[in-house]
């Protein structure tokens, strides 16, 4: 699924004829000029992402970052995706401000994470995230 950083990059992919795009919190960072991804606010993402879902007519996958938190702040992520009309999100398991190359989050707080997600989506009947 190729990854759009706006919303004409997004139309591009749709007419190119994939049947889905990806959304990215580094290529949102990049165009918005900032020297770390971990700089762009959830509102941010949100904004760019929505840009996004409004311009094009095929499933939009939402880049979550690491839910802006842990369990307890990533109910209201999940919950403001869904109300971006996204078809999807990913919610990634490393730690933006960790040591390079990469500083992943720990096993058990990444399960708590996803369960969270995943009841605060059924929570919503939110159709993008399967069984």
């Amino acid at each position: 699924m190729p990854d759009a950083y706006d919303a004409i990059s997004a139309k591009l992919i749709e007419k190119s004829g994939f049947k889905a795009v990806q959304c990215s919190g580094y290529s949102f960072s990049t165009v918005s000029g900032y020297k770390k991804e971990s700089e762009m606010t959830l509102d941010e993402n949100l904004e760019w992402t929505r840009r996004i879902v409004d311009a094009v007519n095929i499933p939009v996958m939402a880049d979550a970052e690491d839910g802006y938190g842990g369990p307890e702040k990533v109910i209201n992520t999940v919950n403001r995706f869904i109300r971006a009309e996204v078809s999807g999100l990913n919610i990634e398991d490393q730690i933006p401000e960790g040591n390079y190359p990469l500083s992943l989050v720990d096993e058990n707080l990444m399960t708590k994470k996803i369960k969270t997600a995943r009841e605060t989506s059924l929570a919503f009947d939110f159709p993008g995230i399967y069984n």
